[in-house]
């Protein structure tokens, strides 16, 4: 069942990642060199680790680096908060 409900949720990630990359990839390039701290985070977030303008695989590998991260950050804070129980 964990592995189902991982799957699961890479998945979704993956889908609306791929869906902000195509929605606001127009934006990023309009948005020029002065860029406040939300910005740079959101273009790192959208355009690293990997450069996806060599391949459109690299997205996909994009999603998975993300997802593993944020995945390992929630789990990470689930298990602080249960030691301060």
């Amino acid at each position: 069942m964990k592995i189902k409900q991982l799957l699961l949720s890479f998945l979704i990630f993956t889908f609306i990642y791929i869906g902000l990359i195509f929605l606001t990839g127009s934006f990023l390039m309009t948005w020029g060199a002065k860029r406040n701290i939300f910005e740079k985070l959101y273009v790192e977030f959208i355009a690293g680790p990997f450069d996806y303008s060599k391949s459109l695989w690299l997205i996909l590998l994009n999603s998975i680096f993300w997802f593993f991260i944020i995945y390992f950050i929630v789990i990470g804070i689930k298990k602080l908060a249960l030691l301060k129980k």
